[in-house]
């Protein structure tokens, strides 16, 4: 009798454990992508490995930077210039050496991490800081129907999201305006626009005259990777023989630079030594000129510089500084500012300190000539100079924790559970958490939706206009391919033959007029939309084409007959689901995009 009473007992114990089991069947048998090894995804890897997974693979292309170390604890100073991938595996199987984890020191828009590659992974989590990258992400976790978990954070806000295809919404289903930050790895290794060299010249004022908790001193840092051999940076192949001899003999020039002067020093490290190296990164600049170094004696023998002061007039600050004048001011402006410095101690950026501004003045357009992009008059570069939102520790473990737990729930198939999680950064009804259902799939969104879009645009713009400025920067195709009337118009690809003539032609020379309709497909994502062209002329200042959304099938009379009967029958759910999303838009408004800055 009373063996037959714990048998009961333990029968009822089993059935309430046996979800656990499951569940931690699961955690052992998934496989997981990690993209990005920054400070959302040092601490994710990390909660993964002491949740139990133990089949994970991780993807980023950047190299550990000194100022990574305040926030992405699986990194250390030894560590700094070599691949954040590798270091966070290593650093992760000391936590659990059974784990099987693997590191890609790449690109997660290349081509080897297309469909088939994405498709063996039970769940894909993004820990990520550009839009391109999400975007990417976003149409190859679709195509093979594998979830995405999303995340972001900037400062004290941060979200994490769930996308599942078939049960909820994709990243793109809500448009994401065109974000005013810009990734850390991008402004310190590979700028491509004024603005990246602008907030990378604010970032070395603080770190040359600022407080020196916030960031370690250039100089300091010079030293010791040249007394240790270090390199500044990490390539993403080994530099050849070529490139070592020629930094090896830089760097006696930096000392003999340092003994001239500070100024001199640092103008050499900054725009020969670090450029020098950067130039071996050639996989970096792919389709791109490689930076060029330059150095004071280079600068002197084409012409002679001399210092000018400010008159205080309107052309001065709406003229565009010549280099040599730029190279100038930058070796006084070092001078002047360490004076304040010794006087007054540290000092802080200030639009209103004119010091401050020629300095990034000057230091922004010398970086900008070294990677060929167009040097910026004294107007712009104050207009441009914004706040850099800080990155915190703090924020990016809890939006980490999140994200393990969201992934629990969708290994476990409970997506009705699934939250999209928002974090205030000054909650207004005491709650530190915005949780929120999942949200269902826009109808209207050209990549989980119709699949249609229409584009208004002058259809006498060139084909290249058509292909680099609306398919590849505004929809973020990465290999498109372009066919009207059963005819490739234009095909990307190392296979591609398409002549420089057919880009030069007009959208209407290509019989691509008004109501034409394009087919688009992407090889790396597997992901078509069909574009409906409506000739426009008339735009906004500034814009040259509009996306006004996908295009509706036509129906007949029969269908709208029977959608409208359809409709009639569910105005109360209609008017529910409404109210629901109007009170959900009270509550996420400001936290409702993912943010671009999360590091």
């Amino acid at each position: 009798e009373y063996g037959g009473a714990k048998l009961k007992i333990l029968s009822h114990y089993t059935s309430r454990m046996e979800p656990s089991l499951i569940l931690n069947e699961k955690v052992l048998s998934s496989s997981l992508l990690v993209v990005g090894a920054g400070g959302i995804g040092c601490e994710l890897l990390k909660n993964l490995v002491l949740t139990g997974f133990i089949n994970l693979h991780i993807i980023d292309l950047d190299t550990i930077d000194v100022s990574n170390l305040n926030r992405q604890f699986l990194f250390k100073k030894k560590h700094v210039g070599e691949s954040k991938a590798q270091v966070a595996r290593s650093s992760a199987l000391s936590l659990n050496p059974s784990a099987n984890i693997v590191a890609y020191h790449d690109n997660v828009l290349n081509s080897s991490f297309g469909l088939s590659f994405i498709s063996k992974f039970s769940v894909v989590m993004n820990a990520l800081d550009n839009l391109t990258a999400r975007r990417h992400v976003n149409r190859i976790c679709l195509s093979a129907n594998v979830p995405l978990i999303e995340s972001g954070t900037s400062g004290y806000l941060g979200q994490v999201q769930v996308f599942v295809k078939g049960k909820s919404d994709c990243f793109e289903c809500t448009p994401v305006p065109v974000p005013k930050t810009h990734p850390i790895c991008t402004i310190r290794s590979n700028p491509s626009k004024p603005i990246h060299c602008i907030v990378w010249a604010k970032m070395l004022f603080g770190r040359l005259f600022g407080n020196s908790d916030d960031e370690l001193d250039p100089e300091k840092d010079t030293e010791e990777a040249t007394n240790s051999n270090e390199k500044p940076e990490e390539p993403v192949t080994e530099p050849s023989q070529d490139i070592e001899n020629l930094l090896e003999r830089d760097r006696q020039v930096l000392e003999l630079e340092k003994a001239k002067s500070k100024a001199r020093y640092l103008f050499h490290k900054f725009y020969h030594y670090d450029v020098l190296y950067l130039s071996s990164l050639t996989r970096l600049f792919k389709g791109r000129e490689l930076p060029k170094p330059i150095t004071l004696d280079q600068i002197l023998s084409q012409k002679l510089m001399e210092s000018r002061e400010s008159d205080g007039g309107i052309d001065e600050y709406t003229r565009v500084w010549s280099i040599d004048e730029c190279a100038s001011r930058f070796l006084n402006l070092i001078e002047k500012l360490q004076s304040r410095v010794d006087d007054s101690g540290p000092i802080s950026w200030d639009k209103d300190d004119e010091d401050a501004v020629d300095f990034v003045t000057a230091a922004s357009n010398l970086r900008a000539h070294v990677f060929h992009i167009p040097l910026q008059s004294h107007f712009t570069v104050k207009a441009e100079a914004g706040n850099i939102i800080p990155a915190i520790a703090t924020t990016n473990a809890v939006v980490a924790g999140l994200m393990v737990m969201e992934c629990l729930k969708v290994l476990n198939s409970r997506f009705s559970d699934c939250k999209n999680t928002y974090l205030c950064g000054r909650p207004n009804t005491k709650r530190l958490f915005l949780p929120g259902p999942l949200q269902p799939s826009n109808p209207n969104c050209y990549v989980c939706g119709s699949n249609r879009v229409n584009l208004r645009i002058n259809t006498n713009v060139k084909l290249s206009f058509f292909v680099e400025e609306i398919l590849e920067k505004q929809m973020n195709f990465i290999t498109p391919t372009l066919i009207a009337n059963n005819t490739i118009v234009f095909e990307s690809g190392p296979d591609a033959c398409i002549s420089p003539e057919q880009l030069d032609k007009s959208l209407r020379d290509l019989q691509l007029c008004d109501n034409a309709i394009v087919q688009v497909l992407d090889g790396d994502t597997d992901f078509t939309v069909e574009i409906t062209l409506s000739h426009w002329e008339e735009f906004a200042e500034n814009q040259s084409f509009e996306i006004v959304g996908s295009v509706q099938k036509p129906q007949t009379p029969a269908t709208k007959k029977r959608t409208l009967e359809s409709e009639e029958d569910k105005v109360p759910q209609l008017k529910k689901r409404k109210l629901d999303q109007t009170v959900n838009a009270v509550s996420y408004t400001h936290l409702t995009l993912p943010t671009i800055y999360s590091v």
